[in-house]
């Protein structure tokens, strides 16, 4: 199954295909499904459902419970299951948000419904010079506030990966803008009017060993801190304790 809804931008598609499939047959069509797995993108997208995979293109397009509308899956029972492809307020509880993430202990998950997306014709790649770490991060709180949101970013010391790039500082932030060609100049544009108002070194990356390395790097791994510094959210001993009365129920 691979159906796309043009006018509800909208992909139904059997989970037995990887992301890197999938956007392979997306992208000459315009679209793209707005996620990224480092690093190589080769993961199931079933796999990516039940493990609840972080997206590294998360900020711009949203986490997988996000972007995954519907769900269809077969119960250790032999029963098939399924999510409407309707808000979720109109439906009762929360069925998708219980299947994600389970790790088949509610079942397979054999096809689902993803939001899609115009795929961007535009990328640009902002390198921001940093003395420590940390003084990355009141910068992206800031570009925040401002609604300036990357598709991707990355944190890295000048060793672990800034040697072949032209970097003033010990560390970086790199950060890759996309959308259209409007769009990602005035996001670059307002980025650069932040960084020059508090004196912050920055490049935009032209040259083509640059933005090489550049891509590369974004596509290695996620980022150990999320945007903004904040601290990983840690497991829900809530949602432990549903995810396990509904295996009591059934079994």
């Amino acid at each position: 199954m691979f159906e796309i809804d043009e006018i509800s931008h909208l992909l139904k598609v059997d989970t037995d295909l990887t992301i890197a499939e999938i956007e392979k047959r997306l992208n000459p069509l315009g679209f793209t499904l707005g996620y990224f797995s480092p690093p190589n993108n080769e993961i199931l997208l079933e796999e990516a459902l039940s493990h609840h995979r972080v997206n590294a293109y998360g900020l711009l397009y949203g986490s997988l419970s996000e972007l995954c509308v519907a769900l269809q899956w077969e119960t250790h029972h032999e029963e098939v299951m399924s999510t409407k492809i309707v808000p979720r307020k109109a439906t009762g509880p929360d069925w998708k948000g219980m299947i994600l993430g389970t790790g088949r202990k509610l079942g397979l998950i054999y096809q689902a419904v993803l939001k899609i997306f115009p795929h961007p014709l535009h990328l640009a790649h902002t390198l921001i010079s940093l003395s420590t770490l940390e003084d990355s991060f009141p910068l992206e709180r800031e570009m925040t506030r401002k609604e300036l949101i990357p598709r991707s970013f990355a944190r890295y010391s000048k060793a672990e990966g800034g040697r072949k790039l032209p970097l003033k500082g010990d560390f970086f932030l790199l950060l890759e803008w996309a959308g259209s060609a409007d769009r990602v100049r005035s996001l670059r544009h307002e980025a650069e009017t932040i960084l020059r108002r508090k004196k912050q070194p920055f490049q935009t990356l032209e040259d083509p060993q640059h933005l090489r390395m550049a891509s590369k790097l974004l596509k290695l791994t996620l980022p150990q801190r999320p945007w903004g510094g904040g601290v990983a959210l840690k497991e829900d001993p809530e949602a432990k304790n549903l995810e396990k009365e509904i295996l009591e129920v059934l079994r």
